[in-house]
């Protein structure tokens, strides 16, 4: 007479599917393309002047500057979001919304911060826009514009 096999999956089965789920998701924190600055500009046109910088314009690498602050603490999330996620106490896709919205965060925080670390804004460019003296906040309009997204991979 056969014997029945009972399985004891103990959450395997959740787990293999969640790596699954990690391995073909992403979350993207940067510039949102499409708004427009004060001048009629692209702020992610904008964004890369400053990031980079022009023969005008001094480098002021905002997402450079937050990389390098941040990788610690972002490592640190990095890996208890894993945790959290292995241990069944939270989602994928949740875990990379608080992972996107951490980064997202920080990297406003840079910009709203610059003064203490980028090149000042140059005494007539103060005169010319009447706006702030903090590099990269004229009108708020770049830092309103990082955002992030959870994405599926995309193959290739």
């Amino acid at each position: 007479m056969p014997r029945a096999t009972r399985v004891i999956d103990r959450g395997w089965g959740r787990l293999v599917r969640d790596i699954k789920a990690m391995q073909q998701a992403e979350v993207k924190v940067g510039v949102r393309a499409g708004p427009k600055d004060g001048d009629g500009m692209e702020v992610l046109q904008y964004a890369a002047h400053n990031e980079f910088g022009t023969e005008h314009i001094p480098a002021r690498p905002f997402m450079r500057h937050t990389a390098d602050t941040a990788a610690s603490r972002t490592a640190s999330l990095t890996g208890r979001l894993g945790v959290a996620v292995i241990a069944g106490r939270l989602s994928v896709p949740d875990a990379l919304k608080s992972l996107g919205a951490f980064y997202k965060d920080r990297i406003q925080n840079t910009i709203r911060h610059s003064s203490s670390w980028a090149e000042p804004n140059d005494p007539k460019t103060i005169a010319q826009k009447k706006g702030s003296t903090t590099p990269l906040v004229d009108h708020a309009v770049l830092v309103n514009t990082i955002d992030y997204v959870v994405e599926k991979k995309r193959s290739g």
